[in-house]
């Protein structure tokens, strides 16, 4: 049998009016999100493997985060959400076309190269659930 370790674990936007929140700022284009956007919080190569499952045997009891929107970055390409998630600020790639990384996406956003945000009038609540990759 073969070990297992954990790559990151993070949390996944589970929000079910997720389309309706949206739709006022990005118009059709809810219609091309991705089903399973996330944030990792912590990745295998920063953080030792016993951090990584302390953190998530944590999380794991309090199925629902509500995190908070407050930018959008959307482009022909990409739509990349500034979100608060228990105080840390992050990105998350909503949209993708073509064979774009999702890391290479969050940093284009990081250091402005996905061109002005629309910053939203107020910060919108939405639902994470935390989760653990595992590969054998």
């Amino acid at each position: 049998m073969s070990k297992q370790y954990i790559l990151h674990v993070g949390y996944t936007l589970t929000d079910k009016d997720i389309n309706s929140k949206l739709e006022p700022f990005i118009g059709n284009k809810v219609d091309d999100l991705r089903s399973d956007p996330s944030v990792a919080f912590m990745f295998y190569r920063k953080q030792g493997q016993s951090d990584m499952k302390m953190w998530y045997d944590n999380k794991k009891n309090k199925p629902h985060v509500i995190g908070y929107m407050k930018q959008l970055y959307v482009t022909p390409k990409f739509i990349v959400a500034s979100v608060v998630i228990e105080g840390r600020y992050e990105y998350i790639t909503l949209m993708t076309s073509g064979k774009a990384k999702l890391l290479d996406v969050k940093y284009l956003a990081n250091r402005g190269e996905l061109g002005k945000p629309i910053e939203l009038s107020s910060q919108i609540p939405v639902e994470f659930t935390p989760y653990c990759e595992v590969k054998e």
